[in-house]
């Protein structure tokens, strides 16, 4: 366009509006879609409430509110770089030829990969676990624990407090396995849910730098 279309100050309100609306809904949705029971959930944003200048502050703490949220959930990856070998659901087990269901995914990738939690928590459990050999679990925010396992090196205790940046250990070939891959489980409620559907939702929000006005599950 020769000209950039005029924006009143008006229009500009409204869409501001509609951004920060749309950002709070969007992560509700998610939050509802998993069924998680959060632990403080805002209050809805009045339906009847028309764009207007005072209210920008409120609306924009709503949307902080949501957005506090959103990061206490375990959307991304514990590994930077990976493939998915075995997905979540029904599988038989090569050596023994036993159909069960997995419960998680296994994640290949390079040798010795450090991997990190994929949100914020208290670290349950670390330490040998059975058939899946060397484990770390951390409790997050609303209920929701992830599970790492098979590791080669643990390099957290229980009762750390880890963030996103912390190493919790490496990706190895412990327990009963059959290749160097990381067993990766999200479990709601004590439910374990599909962690490629969050990896889904992460690769959204990181593939836009923020969140899209539509989240595709």
């Amino acid at each position: 366009l020769a000209e950039a279309p005029f924006l009143d100050e008006r229009t500009k309100l409204h869409r501001l509006f509609a951004d920060y609306l749309s950002q709070a809904r969007q992560i509700e949705t998610i939050a509802d879609r998993f069924d998680i029971r959060l632990d403080s959930r805002p209050k809805s944003w009045p339906e009847t409430a028309e764009p207007e200048a005072g209210l920008v502050a409120n609306l924009f703490l709503h949307r902080d509110r949501w957005m506090k949220i959103l990061n206490q959930i375990p959307l991304r990856s514990p590994l930077r770089y990976y493939y998915i070998t075995s997905p979540y659901g029904m599988r038989t087990n090569k050596k023994t030829g036993v159909t069960r269901f997995h419960h998680g995914v296994d994640l290949a990738s390079t040798w010795n990969a450090e991997l990190r939690p994929s949100a914020s928590g208290i670290v349950s459990f670390a330490g040998r676990n059975g058939s899946f050999g060397n484990v770390v679990r951390v409790r997050h925010a609303h209920n929701i624990e992830t599970v790492y396992a098979h590791l080669s090196s643990i390099n957290v205790a229980t009762g750390d407090f880890v963030t996103e940046d912390i190493v919790l250990g490496k990706v190895g070939n412990t327990g009963r396995s059959d290749g160097m891959h990381l067993h990766y489980e999200i479990l709601i409620n004590d439910k374990s849910i599909n962690p490629a559907l969050f990896f889904k939702i992460g690769h959204q929000l990181s593939n836009t730098g923020g969140i899209p006005r539509e989240i595709r599950f």
